[in-house]
């Protein structure tokens, strides 16, 4: 009689973390014995050296995840299958932070011993990292529908971290930059909020890597419109100032000056690859600074979007173009009003 006997393969998911961290054997060994004596440290050393010829074994079906539940030359429950994934494909914010910008090239791989040393990592961990992201942004290039969704299918991420790297395919296609020296200090928490505002409300369902078209075009032809009203932008700085007491309306007005106009060509500009790589930067400079300089606080700049929202019926407009480009305003509005705010907070 055949006896099959389905033996576990045993995997330490303490030691995978010093693992994926690019630790050593010698490393790894030492965090996990550091008050124990001589021969038991040498029992640790060779069981640490086993893990490690087991991730080894275990990381090319780890970079394709699909593959590890259907090999067979590991037996590994599925919620560890989960963890590991999970952990391998974990990432770095101050690490994102340094590739923002960057191009995903082999000369920017051979940067990351610089950047490794920054963020207080391995270098190890920098190019298990640097290569995750490369490789889902190969697997979902020109991916049509959700980004999110597409890489919870194709990398069975979770959910907060398929976000993730939906903001940073996002970050990379449009070659977004921070250059500016007065966003040196916005960390990639800031970064990725604002990525994910213009991914919810300036892309759509079928494309989530690029800025939807006719949304752009129906921006560019806003402003032009806008621009042939002499009145529109007075009248409706007048109708947001309403909206303030007496003592805020003058700085209200002073901001809306320049940030009424600002936001029209800023919108305008979207279509352009140069504008939007320096999104960030005219936002910086063209909206946020404005409200910033002339001593608005956040609750302020809050109510001033929504009273743009709010008051768009009233403006010097036909029913029809009032009817066509509300919801385009509304939409680019939606956007503008969190990530704005979310800048201004880090002045």
């Amino acid at each position: 009689m055949d006896v099959w006997v389905d033996s576990a393969t045993a995997v330490e998911m303490d030691v995978f973390v010093l693992w994926v961290r690019g630790l050593t054997v010698d490393q790894a060994t030492l965090c996990r014995t550091a008050a124990l004596v001589e021969h038991t440290r040498s029992i640790v050393q060779m069981d640490t050296q086993s893990q490690f010829m087991l991730f080894n074994a275990l990381e090319p079906y780890l970079q394709t995840p699909t593959t590890l539940a259907q090999q067979c030359l590991f037996t590994l429950p599925a919620d560890q299958q989960h963890a590991l994934v999970q952990s391998y494909y974990r990432l770095s914010t101050r690490l994102l932070r340094e590739l923002v910008g960057k191009s995903l090239t082999s000369r920017t791989r051979k940067d990351l011993d610089e950047y490794s040393e920054r963020c207080s990592l391995t270098l190890q961990a920098s190019r298990r990292q640097f290569d995750n992201v490369r490789r889902v942004y190969k697997a979902l290039e020109d991916k049509k529908g959700s980004l999110c969704e597409a890489i919870q299918q194709e990398f069975l991420l979770d959910e907060g971290l398929a976000k993730l790297y939906a903001q940073l395919l996002f970050l990379f296609d449009n070659k977004l930059s921070l250059d500016n020296k007065k966003l040196d200090t916005l960390p990639f928490e800031d970064i990725a909020f604002c990525v994910e505002q213009m991914i919810v409300h300036w892309t759509d369902a079928e494309n989530q890597q690029d800025l939807e078209k006719q949304f752009l075009q129906e921006l560019r032809e806003f402003k032009y419109i806008v621009w042939n009203h002499k009145d529109y932008l007075t009248v409706q700085r007048k109708l947001v100032c309403e909206r303030f007491e007496p003592a805020v309306q003058p700085r209200v007005a002073a901001a809306l000056k320049l940030v009424g106009r600002n936001m029209l060509g800023l919108g305008a500009g979207l279509s352009h690859s140069k504008e939007l790589r320096d999104v960030f930067e005219d936002l910086l400079e063209l909206v946020v600074l404005p409200f910033h300089q002339n001593g608005l606080m956040t609750a302020h700049v809050m109510a001033v979007f929504q009273a743009l929202q709010e008051t768009f019926s009233q403006l010097p407009l036909s029913g029809e173009l009032q009817t066509r480009f509300e919801p385009t305003h509304t939409r680019f509005l939606l956007a503008l009003a969190p990530v704005v705010v979310r800048l201004q907070c880090r002045l």
